[in-house]
Formats: C-alpha cells, structure tokens, sequence
C-alpha cells in the first residue's frame, strides 16, 4: 500500500474543512468563528476544497512538524500592506530553518483595473513582502500564479521560478468538466446574482443598482452572498436576535436594513422574522449544498470570481464581473466571458443583452490544454492528481 503524504497547508484562510462548520446553523454565531472557519468570504472554502478533490494519497497534519510536504496557498499574498493584515513573522522563521518540502501555488497581485501597469504595481509593494516572495522562491522547486498579471509582477520583482497555471479551483472536474451550453434567453430563467456591494462603501454604485434590478425582474432570482453585510450570514442562519445584536456593529446593521429595504422591497418587519430574507438570499458554508443548490439555477453573474468557478464547474453559466486584476486575469487565462465594471453604466447595463453575447466556445476550448499543464505543476512538485489521462467527458 502507498504511503500518504502529510500535507500541512500553511496561510489558509480558513480552518480545515474537517471542522465542524455546523455551528454556524444554530443559534450562537460570533465575529470570531466566522473570521476563524470562512476568513470573512465563504469563496476561502471554494478554494481548499476544491484544490484537495484534486490531489490523491495525502493526509492532512495540524502542525508543521508532522508533515512532509507544506503547502502554501497565497491568494490575493501580492498586495501593497498585505503584511499589515497577515504578519509572516512565523513562516519566515520556519521556511529559513526547514527542509521540507516546499509547494507555492494560487499566487495573486491584487491592483485595481486603474492601476495594471506592471512596473508602478511592483513599487507599491513592501520590501519586506517582496524579501518573503524571494523565501519562497528559494525554497520552492516552482511557484505557481493565477494569471499573467500575477506573473508578469513576480518577474518584475526578481522572482523567476514562476509558472502560470491559473487557480486550482478551476481543474476540480479533471477530465470530466462537462461542456458550458446556454439556455435561449428568456424571463423564466433562474438566476443567481453573486453580490458584492456594501451601501457604505465605494462599491455602491449606480450600475449595481441597476443589476439588482434586472435580477429581480426575472423569475425566482436568488441572491448569493460571501461576505457582504457582516449581519447577513448571521441573519440568515440566526434565530436568536439578542445573540445577534450582540455580536454585530449596530450601525453598519441599521444601513444594511436600510439599503435591503430600498432596494429589495421587503418591509423591515420581513426582515427582522427573517422568511423572505432566507427565500431572497443564500449564503454556504457547505460546498455540496452549494453545489447542489447552483444546479437549480439558469446563469450566475455577479462581483464574485470563485462564485462563478462553483457555477461553471456544475454546468452553470456564469459571468463574471470583473472589478480588480484578479478576476480578471483568471476570466482572461481561462477565457471565461465576463463584464469589466468600468466599461458598464446603468444607462447601457442590459443584462439580456450581456447573457446572450456571452460566448462559452473558447473557454470550452482550452480547458484541456489548461487542465494538463495544471497537472503537469502538480507532479513537478511530487503531488498525485487523482485525473486518469482521458478524453474530456461532456455530459
């Protein structure tokens, strides 16, 4: 019998899937846990999953000692103050003094569509950040990025064992991604509307408006949510209201109610009894429960890219919309049909007019000669993909 790898994942989001995540269905659900278990965005379990449904003969260790292979997964790592948020004193300190194995991969830049020139990205970046990149490197056979922008940043900063593979998320079918076919456009398609909007934010705009509005003119639209309105996800799953306020900014509360009111048309009694909410907006911590509900929509579009990888990789079309150089860099690599948001206005947002554009055939197309390269960076670095080498299967 072959041996399995212990795999220790350092930097996750998010704590191991082997937690139980059920407590956040009952009545207690604090800032702490839900930091802890999702990193604030529930797309973090997209991430993990999908990237461990694709690795065969590996165990899952708690602690760096007991494992042989240590995977760093660095979304979202290639950003200006990002060690503000995440202090790499620990890691520093364990990769100058390691010698296991070491394996990079889902490195991200993070620049606003505004500000992509490459060389002006690279200066915004600590020194600090970048002497960690050159750890990494050091230590690593290859590392792996989400797209050309991400590549071409790390080239810039002296980093040269770079490959550009994409998201790992995006080769969890294997060999058995199934085809992207459209339904003909019509008002009794299902859609699901990936938000990503705060009303106290920039993010607020008159375009989002307007998508709101589309989707609520169709039939039975839902809305998924993966972080927006702190007191949402806790709303949702929360029947204890005291808990709730307890443990919940009270005026970002009072501005969610009345922006959802607005613009959702529930009365704030709807709200506070929480039944229409739950009907209107979804909100996973389960990936199979929300793979499963995605298969009863038509289309997804919306601000979240790994929403969209959660449709597409059921059979769903999704079309994202692209707001940073991250979406947007996969949506290119992967040839995913997508929105840019400073190319929209609400005067010209027609979202029939965007579904029935949206072209599929490329990214179809490429998906093989992705998927293989993918598995390719995986042996280079000692891991197993579960994929036999077959023909792409279209169900």
């Amino acid at each position: 019998m072959e041996t399995k790898y212990k795999i220790k994942f350092a930097m996750n989001a998010v704590g191991s899937l082997d937690v139980d995540i059920s407590k956040f269905l009952h009545s207690s659900v604090d800032n702490e846990n839900y930091r802890q278990y999702i990193g604030y965005n529930s797309g973090n379990l997209v991430i993990n999953e999908y990237f461990k449904r694709s690795i065969d003969n590996f165990e899952e260790v708690s602690e760096f000692i007991e494992s042989d292979k240590v995977i760093f997964i660095c979304a979202n790592f290639l950003r200006p103050n990002c060690l503000k948020e995440w202090p790499a004193k620990f890691s520093t300190n364990f990769l100058k003094k390691t010698d296991k194995d070491i394996i990079v991969f889902g490195v991200g830049a993070q620049a606003t569509l505004e500000n992509m020139n490459v060389k002006e990205y690279a200066k915004l970046l600590d020194d600090d950040l970048i002497a960690y990149m050159h750890l990494l490197s050091d230590k690593t056979n290859i590392i792996g990025v989400r797209g050309e922008f991400t590549y071409d940043v790390c080239r810039a900063i002296g980093i040269k064992n770079v490959e550009l593979i994409g998201c790992p998320t995006w080769f969890v079918n294997g060999y058995n991604q199934p085809e992207i076919v459209k339904k003909d456009w019509s008002n009794s398609l299902k859609p699901a509307f990936y938000a990503c909007w705060e009303p106290y934010s920039s993010w607020h705009q008159d375009w989002h408006k307007k998508m709101l509005q589309e989707s609520l003119s169709l039939f039975d639209p839902k809305f998924i949510i993966q972080s927006e309105f702190d007191f949402l996800p806790y709303h949702i799953f929360n029947t204890n209201c005291l808990s709730f306020l307890q443990n919940s900014n009270i005026d970002e509360y009072q501005k969610s109610l009345k922006y959802i009111h607005k613009y959702f048309d529930l009365t704030y009694w709807e709200l506070l009894t929480n039944n229409k909410l739950r009907n209107l907006f979804k909100f996973f911590v389960d990936i199979d429960k929300w793979e499963k509900f995605i298969k009863t929509r038509d289309f997804t579009y919306g601000m979240r890219i790994h929403g969209s990888v959660v449709a597409l990789k059921n059979g769903v079309p999704a079309i994202p919309v692209v707001s940073d150089s991250r979406i947007l860099e996969m949506c290119e690599l992967f040839k995913i049909p997508y929105i840019r948001v400073d190319k929209i206005s609400s005067s010209d947002f027609n979202l029939q007019e965007i579904y029935e554009k949206s072209d599929f055939s490329d990214m179809n197309k490429i998906y093989l000669k992705l998927l293989e390269n993918y598995i390719s960076f995986l042996e280079k670095n000692g891991l197993k993909c579960k994929f036999e080498k077959t023909s792409i299967v279209r169900n």
